[in-house]
């Protein structure tokens, strides 16, 4: 029984009598430990054409680790772009608002009340920016559905696409509470002029 750590030590490619690659490896067992490794290595430089060493096994944990890194930074530049798209949508809709809320005016003659313009607010910003957001929920779910499928494998979050969809719709109230108040004081301020 071999308690040490097993190494594994392979030369290069090399051609053949029929002039294609071949591919030399050995398997070195080691029974001295880390100081084993080394002098493994150094046997493997001196003897082979560009050998590389390594532990049965240590290639696909760092590469599974270096992928798991990977998806962790697309999730981030993902929700920061998820974030960018909510909020320059949420902005732009709430210029075109805004620049037509003048027209709210003459309605200050029938209503006064605060609540009744962050209503129309809700309606026009909100409750579109929501359904957006639902939508591109919606969206994201089948495209990723589609390429978990088409490779053969992976997971979805289902938290990251719910995240998302409050993001959107939270920039929506958020807007459409501020546009609210400022209908209300548009609405206030609005004077009969002649014609």
């Amino acid at each position: 029984m071999v308690s040490a750590p097993v190494a594994t030590v392979c030369g290069c490619t090399a051609p053949t009598a029929g002039g294609e690659l071949a591919f030399y490896g050995f398997l070195v067992l080691n029974r001295d430990g880390e100081p084993g490794v080394s002098v493994i290595e150094q046997a493997a430089y001196a003897h082979l054409i560009g050998p590389m060493t390594y532990r049965p096994g240590q290639s696909w944990l760092l590469g599974t680790a270096a992928q798991a890194a990977q998806i962790r930074w697309l999730l981030d530049v993902a929700l920061l772009g998820l974030l960018a798209l909510a909020l320059a949508g949420s902005l732009g809709a709430a210029g075109i608002f805004l620049e037509q809320a003048k027209a709210l005016g003459p309605l200050a003659s029938y209503r006064t009340d605060a609540r009744f313009y962050r209503g129309i607010a809700f309606w026009n910003l909100a409750l579109p920016l929501s359904v957006v957001g639902v939508a591109g929920a919606l969206v994201a779910a089948l495209l990723g559905r589609l390429l978990i499928n088409l490779g053969k494998g992976g997971t979805m979050s289902l938290s990251v696409l719910v995240l998302g969809l409050a993001v959107v719709a939270a920039s929506g109230a958020g807007v459409a509470i501020v546009c609210g108040r400022v209908a209300a004081g548009q609405a206030a301020a609005w004077r009969p002029r002649a014609d």
